[in-house]
């Protein structure tokens, strides 16, 4: 699930749609945010029997992410904002 954050986009919101996404499965989660040039990407985890999104990669500005659910695929970050 990839979500691309504006300003409009309210905190509460993103929570409830991610609580929501991780109910379902969907094993990774990415947050861009174009005005930061930030994107990370976080992975499902299970604990307890809860599910709930951990940090698995971020970069700002420079460098690179990688996603755990679709090996060897990486982006660069400055590039992808270009």
């Amino acid at each position: 699930m990839v979500e691309v954050i504006s300003p409009s986009n309210y905190k509460k919101l993103r929570e409830e749609k991610k609580a929501k996404y991780a109910q379902f499965g969907t094993e990774e989660y990415w947050e861009v945010y174009p005005t930061k040039k930030l994107v990370r990407i976080e992975t499902l985890t299970t604990t307890s029997n809860e599910k709930k999104y951990q940090l698995y990669s971020e970069a700002k500005q420079m460098g690179k992410v990688q996603s755990s659910v679709l090996k060897g695929f990486e982006l660069d970050v400055e590039r992808g904002f270009r």
